[in-house]
């Protein structure tokens, strides 16, 4: 997640947040998370807010198929045969 000058990184295999300061660590080479929890905290916040606003798959891992989906003109084309 990027705000500003900070980038939050967030990783399942990470046992915690890393925090770089874009303005002036560009290279992301510094994880000044220690330095800065309050602006861990308030990224993380942010995202779990936006995370809880996104819509599940109505059927994870279904073997239905949306027929319409597909190339430009797909479509059309094998509605012709």
């Amino acid at each position: 997640m990027r705000e500003v000058k900070w980038k939050l990184i967030l990783l399942k295999d990470q046992s915690s947040p890393v925090l770089y300061d874009l303005e002036l660590d560009m290279a992301e080479t510094k994880d000044c998370a220690a330095e800065h929890p309050e602006i861990v905290k308030k990224m993380q916040q942010a995202l779990d807010g936006w995370t809880k606003q996104l819509v599940h798959p109505a059927f994870p891992g279904s073997s239905i198929k949306n027929e319409d989906w597909g190339p430009a003109g797909a479509n059309q084309k094998a509605r012709a045969k």
